[in-house]
């Protein structure tokens, strides 16, 4: 029992290492794949195609012990308060770490997942690098370090998921070496695994920024992908930080915008389904963070999204360098409640089998939680009172914001026009064609033209607002008319073109149960499906439209090109 008890005594770590109490060899445990995402649940490796057989999403967090909490009781603690046992719970180690230890093979035991992040770095604070892990020979101290961590995991009794040095591209990683090192690295500790017979599953896990990043920026994911053959899922860590650490830029952005970037590098990789290691969102005004739950919740139980993921873990904590991101999933009795009703839902609410899972054991009594109406305090911006059509069948779904005006100066158009907030991406059309789009810019020169009808459309996630930009004669563009029969309404979110190997894909978000897509290349149907996808083969030029179609309605997406 001595030992026992010593094994629970909480030491100091660094905040990098994402928590503050953890045992004198684990370094911090827990972690449920917790939120809400409607991925269908791959349990093992099995990808996307066998993912439409799943039957839900695992929902767990990682819980950071509050007071005098050992990690099981941190993990307890919340899962008494969810009102159910999380299918999955993290744990942060670091190298010189004893896996096999009270807490992993509680969680494990308890026909619970338990997802392992490894760090190289020892308890005395000594940086391992990657270079040094790629290239340690058997026989030396690192290699041998690295067979007694696979020897601890085959040890547990279970499937466990491992996350070697998770968000290596961090500004605070730079000391451990390149990406190419930590490619390599990655390859030589899976190897090293795959050798003694330990029983993983490796989760690739990135932070959400570096999928948005420009693909020559250092950080950019692609640049740290160790290969499909190394990789079972695919992880990135979205967090909606409101400005709670200071940085304005950070506006309230909900968890379906902060991960498209996430999911659509993830199509380039089709056979590997997703997981969130981690993610959570500032409280915001009342019943804002609980909305953000649930929207995000109904966004991932979408067929295709469900398709996608596997687990969804949510950080039960607050931001390691800022005390005002408090991510807790009991931040507010609003929140709290969406987050029971997450944890109450059979399609997030399953155990290793995908069959629902068995009752928390706790010593306290737990009622089932109330049935509430949450209120967001996101008001929709008023309708324009007459909408600007910008293709056939697609209208403005949110008021536009001043104005736009074209000046011709030097034999070019000149258009201005006025932001409409923090995330909006620009498209601007002339004669209905799509010629540029910007982000951060609020005014673009078409060199060389001065004719023509454009429109700004500008979008952010399922806001669309669009103008019809005004010349200085006050000549302006007239609406297009919608199809007959069919209903216009606002397309959910963007759609994209990549150059990739000499073709074209085109690629967009699902817009909901029972539509069919139609592919235009150059104003010509190429293709009619039912996938969020199309390649055109041996084709790099030209613009695409898709139109996404039910009996009675069509959204119109305008695709931008990326590259």
């Amino acid at each position: 029992m001595a030992s026992e008890i010593a094994v629970e005594i909480a030491e100091n770590h660094t905040n990098s290492d994402r928590f503050r109490v953890r045992r004198v060899h684990l370094l911090s445990w827990l972690v449920m794949a917790a939120t809400l995402f409607s991925a269908s649940v791959a349990v093992g490796s099995f990808g996307a195609a066998d993912a439409a057989e799943s039957d839900g999403v695992m929902f767990g967090a990682f819980a950071q012990p509050r007071g005098n909490e050992s990690t099981i009781q941190a993990v307890q603690s919340l899962e008494n308060k969810l009102g159910a046992k999380l299918p999955i719970v993290r744990d942060f180690s670091r190298w010189d770490s004893n896996l096999d230890n009270r807490f992993n093979n509680w969680v494990v035991d308890g026909d619970r997942r338990l997802m392992l992040s490894i760090k190289p770095k020892r308890n005395n604070g000594t940086e391992i690098s990657w270079s040094a892990i790629a290239n340690a020979k058997s026989g030396s101290t690192i290699h041998n370090e690295m067979v007694e961590l696979a020897r601890d995991v085959k040890n547990l009794d279970g499937e466990v998921w491992i996350a070697f040095h998770h968000e290596p591209e961090a500004k605070d990683r730079q000391t451990f070496g390149s990406n190419s090192d930590y490619k390599a690295a990655w390859r030589k500790i899976h190897t090293i695994f795959e050798q003694q017979g330990a029983d993983a599953k490796w989760v690739w896990t990135m932070t959400s920024w570096s999928f948005e990043v420009d693909t020559s920026d250092r950080r950019s994911a692609g640049k740290w992908y160790p290969g499909d053959a190394y990789v079972d899922y695919l992880g990135a860590d979205p967090y909606n930080w409101n400005r709670c650490r200071g940085n304005d830029k950070e506006s309230w952005v909900s968890l379906e915008r902060v991960i498209t970037p996430f999911i659509e590098f993830a199509e380039q990789h089709p056979t590997k389904q997703l997981v969130l290691p981690e993610f959570g969102s500032d409280e915001g005004s009342r019943g804002q963070k609980a909305a953000w739950l649930d929207e995000a919740a109904a966004f991932l139980k979408q067929p295709e999204m469900a398709q996608k993921f596997a687990a969804v873990i949510y950080f039960h904590d607050v931001h390691e360098d800022s005390a005002a991101c408090t991510w807790w999933l009991d931040s507010s009795t609003e929140t709290l409640n969406a987050a029971r009703r997450i944890a109450a839902d059979p399609f997030f609410d399953r155990n290793l089998d995908g069959a629902p899972a068995a009752p928390t054991p706790t010593t306290t009594t737990t009622t089932a939680a109330p049935k509430v109406t949450t209120t967001t305090t996101t008001v929709p911006a008023a309708q324009p009172a007459a909408p600007v059509t910008i293709k056939p069948g697609v209208q403005s779904n949110t008021a536009w914001k001043g104005q736009c005006t074209i000046e011709e100066i030097n034999g070019s158009d000149k258009l201005t026009w006025t932001s409409q907030g923090d995330g909006f991406t620009y498209n601007i059309r002339r004669n209905g064609k799509w010629i540029r789009s910007t982000k951060a810019n609020t005014s673009y020169t078409n060199s060389n033209v001065t004719s023509g009808k454009y429109v700004v459309v500008a979008r952010d996630g399922g806001k669309l607002a669009a103008v019809v930009c005004q010349r200085a004669d006050g000549g302006a563009a007239a609406p297009t008319p919608a199809p007959a029969g069919l209903t216009p309404i606002a397309a959910i979110g963007g759609c994209r073109v990549d150059r990739i190997d000499g073709s074209d894909r085109v690629t967009w978000p699902i817009q909901g149960n029972g539509v069919s897509y139609e592919v235009s290349h150059n104003g010509k149907l190429i293709a009619t499906t039912s996938n969020t996808w199309h390649w055109n083969n041996n084709v790099t030029s030209g613009s695409y439209v898709v139109q996404a179609k039910t009996n009675t309605t069509v959204a119109t997406l305008d695709c931008l090109r990326r590259n």
